[in-house]
């Protein structure tokens, strides 16, 4: 599948995300720094990180995940694939018959820790 048809698959089934391409990841790290991202996708809703996580397995396409992109660096080379900007708080999903299990927790407790 090619970036342009990734991109456009993506805009037609995502609900609410937004999809961007060749997109600098400077623009989403605390450090502003990195390449581009060849799609960057924002989403917003758990039923959109499912869309996204299936039709990167279905197409073997390389799949980076980020939080908030604070502590993240990235080379000037940029990230090939998708980037996906999961800053969900919970993201909980299982396809047990494929074995998949995907468990997320984002942002840190009033004591530090983070789980």
């Amino acid at each position: 599948m090619e970036q342009k048809e990734i991109v456009q698959t993506l805009t037609k089934v995502l609900k609410t995300s937004t999809v961007l391409e060749n997109e600098p990841m400077r623009n989403h790290t605390t450090f502003h720094i990195g390449g581009n991202a060849d799609v960057y996708i924002k989403v917003k809703e758990e039923e959109d990180s499912k869309t996204v996580f299936l039709l990167a397995k279905e197409h073997h396409i390389p799949l980076t995940i980020i939080g908030n992109a604070s502590n993240v660096l990235v080379t000037d080379k940029g990230i090939r694939g998708m980037v996906l900007e999961a800053n969900l708080k919970k993201l909980k999903f299982e396809e047990k018959q494929e074995g998949t299990r995907i468990t997320v927790r984002c942002g840190r407790k009033p004591n530090g820790s983070c789980r």
